[in-house]
This record gives structure tokens, C-alpha cells and sequence, in this order.
């Protein structure tokens, strides 16, 4: 006799939409997390974009998918989330970058994507005090925006629990039950749930419970932490996202040496950075105009 329809392991950015469709579906769902509420891993970490430009078709048709439940949210639902449509660019500055997104554009417009290359130019009005100096243009996807990551989990939250979803926080998943090749559920370090489905929304469950039945698949954490001090808060319309495509070898602001390709994303201010800290920011330096 199951105690649920699914369980699923992880209270975050997958595990939280994941209860909330499955509630819409009257699955009955239990979501566990070792943390004391949701959004407490990876999501805090999130500066909140969302984009459908990507190359993958599965990937464009989900992130379609996520676009419209961002923009509409607010209208559906009443909760504001901080949704902005303020769209995507990547600047360009080396001839293997600009020949990559070309060659992606086809498969993204077969698709519907509203996304172009477009010139230095171009490029300089989007972007207002970006370093002109080797720039060869850029991808603009203005359909793209961003949304505030703590409250998109919490409204999430809230309309999982309304739809009769069930959550405990605090309750570490230990192992994944099963017998005779099937899945039983779960043993926590209080208790045992069980039920036929687990989704492993969390990486170490599969690490430390998957291993022993020889279920496991590449995975791994990945964040990336853009500080935005108060200062620099006086952005204006529109948000762009700024993604730098160049690797970096190191970035002084942080506390650890980044050492594979960096994707840096900032909202565009539409005046200078000089009014605002007197100085351009230290971590993106190719992004303006030498003082």
C-alpha cells in the first residue's frame, strides 16, 4: 500500500514547479527537503534569468514553455514575481563565437524564436557604454526577460500547497526503497515513505542513494553569484542581459578562480556607470569604456 503517487526529493528549482504540475495532474505528491524551506539550495544563487534561445529543440520548447508561465503568472495568479521582459544579448568578440551563434540561428527561428545577429552598431544601442574596441556585433532576443528567483519558488510554493501537495522540510533523504528492480520510495533518517515514483530533484540523492543500485548518471551542481551592490541599483528599462561569451581566466571579485568558460550576465543601465560608483564595475571590464 503506497502512501503517495510520487515523491519527490528536493524542494528547489525543479522540485517545487515539478509538485506544482503534478498537483494540477491530482497526483498525490510529497516533496522532502533537508533544508528548512524551499529555494534553499541552487535557487538562491539564481539571478533569475529566462531564456528560450538555446540550440537543443527540447531545451527551446520547455524554456517556451517557462516564458509563458513567467510573463503570465502575475495575471493568472496574483503574485508578483518581479517578471520583466527585458530580453537576451551576446556580445561578440572573437570571430569562433560569432561563427557558433550563426550557425544556431536556423534551428532557432524554425522554432519561432524572435532572435537576430545584428552589428557593432546594434549592438552599442542595446548596449549603452559597452567597450567598442573589437566588438563584432551580438545576438538580440528581445522576447527574454528575468524574474525574481525568491519569489518565483515561494509563489510556486504556495500554489503546490494549494493544490494539496504535501511537504516536509527538515528530513534528510537516506536511500531510495526497492525490491525485485522497482521503487518502493523512501527512507528518511526519521521515517520510510512509500510510493511506486521518486523524482530526484536533488543531486545528492543520487550520490549518496542511487549509487548502491547502480543508478547513477553524470550530474553536478553548477551556480553562478553576481554581486549587485546597492549602488548600482538605479537600473531603468530595459533589462537586458548581458551574457559575456569570452573565458576568463580569473575574477578578482570572487573568492575563487574561475577556470572554464564564464557566462557573465548583467542588467543594462541605460546612463553611465561614472553617476552612479564613480568608476566602472571591476568584474566586467570589457563591458565599458576605458576611464
Amino acid at each position: 500500500m503506497f502512501d503517495y503517487d510520487a515523491i519527490i526529493v528536493g524542494a528547489g528549482s525543479v522540485g517545487v514547479p515539478a509538485a506544482m504540475a503534478m498537483g494540477e495532474k491530482n497526483i498525490k505528491t510529497l516533496v522532502l527537503d533537508w533544508r528548512p524551506s524551499p529555494g534553499q539550495g541552487q535557487n538562491k544563487h539564481a539571478i533569475g534569468g529566462i531564456r528560450a534561445t538555446h540550440s537543443d529543440p527540447a531545451k527551446i520548447l520547455t524554456s517556451q514553455r517557462c516564458l509563458e508561465i513567467f510573463s503570465t503568472w502575475k495575471e493568472r495568479f496574483g503574485d508578483d514575481i518581479e517578471w520583466l521582459k527585458g530580453g537576451y544579448t551576446f556580445p561578440v568578440y572573437r570571430k569562433e563565437d560569432e561563427k557558433a551563434l550563426r550557425s544556431i540561428l536556423p534551428i532557432q527561428k524554425q522554432y519561432g524564436l524572435n532572435i537576430d545577429f545584428v552589428g557593432p552598431d546594434k549592438i552599442l544601442k542595446v548596449i549603452p557604454g559597452i567597450n567598442p574596441k573589437g566588438l563584432i556585433g551580438g545576438t538580440v532576443s528581445p522576447d527574454d526577460g528575468s524574474a525574481s528567483p525568491l519569489l518565483s519558488i515561494n509563489a510556486f510554493y504556495r500554489r503546490a500547497l494549494s493544490l494539496g501537495v504535501t511537504f516536509q522540510f527538515k528530513e534528510k533523504v537516506t536511500s531510495i526503497m526497492s525490491e525485485g528492480g522497482k521503487v518502493l520510495g523512501v527512507t528518511t533518517e526519521s521515517k520510510q515513505y512509500a510510493a511506486p515514483i521518486v523524482i530526484d530533484a536533488a543531486v545528492h540523492v543520487q550520490r549518496t542513494c542511487a549509487r548502491p543500485w547502480g543508478s547513477m548518471f553524470p550530474s553536478f551542481r553548477t551556480a553562478m553569484k553576481v554581486p549587485l551592490p546597492n549602488r548600482w541599483s538605479h537600473f531603468l528599462q530595459p533589462w537586458w542581459l548581458i551574457c559575456d561569451l569570452l573565458p576568463v581566466r580569473k575574477i578578482t571579485i570572487f573568492t575563487r578562480t574561475v577556470t572554464d568558460r564564464w557566462y557573465f550576465a548583467l542588467p543594462l543601465i541605460r546612463r553611465s556607470w561614472e553617476p552612479i560608483c564613480g568608476k566602472p564595475p571591476c568584474f566586467c571590464p570589457r563591458f565599458v569604456h576605458e576611464w
